[in-house]
């Protein structure tokens, strides 16, 4: 092979190397974009107590969406202005799990959403926030305090 053949064979080959990289970036941001579309329409549902063990086991999935469900309709059934079910969400032994996710998730808006449960948690009686404590709450909240996202700093 000649070197004007080399020439063109690597400018085809970078060509199509480009062009996969573009295709896997627009699926990226196309599953990006619903997403976001679904966390917008999660944020505007309403969850039941009755659904607490099923969000916890989203939670603990390894599936990203299931993970976002499940903080965001556990975060809004405790949010509650009376009597919100924290002693519910603690029998259901999703504390280490939202632990877990404010200190590894990748995912700013997981971690925000469980920072924000383990913090409604800890509004309750002083045995429920003591709860939280024994099982790592305070450096999990000084490690989401230090996080180098600002995203996860200012919710």
């Amino acid at each position: 092979m000649n070197d004007k053949n080399q020439i063109q064979k690597g400018v085809l080959s970078a060509k199509n190397q480009n062009i996969s990289s573009s295709n896997h970036k627009n699926k990226h941001s196309k599953d990006r974009k619903e997403l976001n579309e679904l966390i917008t329409k999660w944020h505007g549902m309403n969850f039941k107590v009755s659904e607490i063990s099923s969000l916890v086991q989203d939670i603990r999935s390894k599936d990203i969406k299931k993970q976002h469900y499940g903080v965001i309709g556990l975060r809004k059934i405790l949010s509650k202005d009376t009597t919100p079910p924290i002693q519910e969400a603690l029998n259901s032994g999703v504390v280490p799990d939202l632990i877990n996710l404010v200190q590894t998730s990748s995912e700013v808006k997981i971690q925000v959403e469980a920072a924000w449960c383990l913090s409604n948690i800890c509004s309750g009686t002083e045995e429920e926030t003591q709860k939280v404590i024994d099982k790592g709450g305070i450096p999990c909240f000084l490690s989401a305090l230090k996080s180098s996202d600002n995203g996860v700093i200012e919710y």
